[in-house]
């Protein structure tokens, strides 16, 4: 657990023989804490997927929560890690090596569910859904070049109104060689 009990992102990482790769974060794993506001507000951090990339670096994306003057919001949080288990302080623009993503509206992030790294053209892609009221959500597609901010609504996907679905939940995302998302 985090400070005052909340959880933060953990990531281990193994050899082959199923022994703790103490070459990542000296003992083979790390925690990652965004902790906004964490001592007045008790958020959690949730991990729920991880990818790596070719140099040995790896992804964490996952369910952030934090407070606002409205309430409270779940965003989308992504950690990058070098290939030692230090955070990677060129993936955001604050340094840190954590990037929060608040939708447009600031919906609640209810799900990721596949972070995938696109070597190709040197940018990861993250998927899941979001609530959109209470009877409905919908999917979101956001990419991150490392260094630069997430892409704003990169794909928008609104499953509801016309085709009436409306509860509407992602369970895989993929990358085509042409860099087309597919989900």
């Amino acid at each position: 657990p985090g400070a005052l009990g909340q959880s933060d992102y953990a990531v281990v990482r193994f050899n082959a023989d199923g022994t703790d790769d103490t070459s990542f974060a000296g003992d083979g794993g790390t925690s990652v804490a965004f902790d906004y506001d964490a001592a007045n507000n008790r958020v959690n951090d949730t991990p729920q997927r991880v990818a790596t990339a070719p140099d040995g670096s790896v992804f964490v994306a996952g369910t952030v929560q934090f407070r606002t003057s409205g309430g409270a919001i779940t965003a989308l949080g992504v950690a990058k890690l070098k290939p030692d288990g230090s955070l990677d302080g060129s993936f955001d623009n604050t340094g840190t090596g954590l990037a929060a993503y608040c939708r447009t509206r600031c919906d609640n992030v209810l799900h990721v569910a596949r972070i995938v790294h696109d070597a190709a053209r040197n940018r990861i892609l993250i998927g899941g859904d979001h609530e959109v009221g209470a009877d409905n959500t919908d999917w979101f597609i956001v990419d991150k070049i490392p260094g630069g901010n997430f892409q704003q609504d990169s794909y928008a996907v609104d499953l509801g109104g016309a085709s009436g679905i409306q509860l509407a939940y992602m369970t895989d995302l993929a990358v085509q060689a042409d860099g087309k998302p597919v989900a």
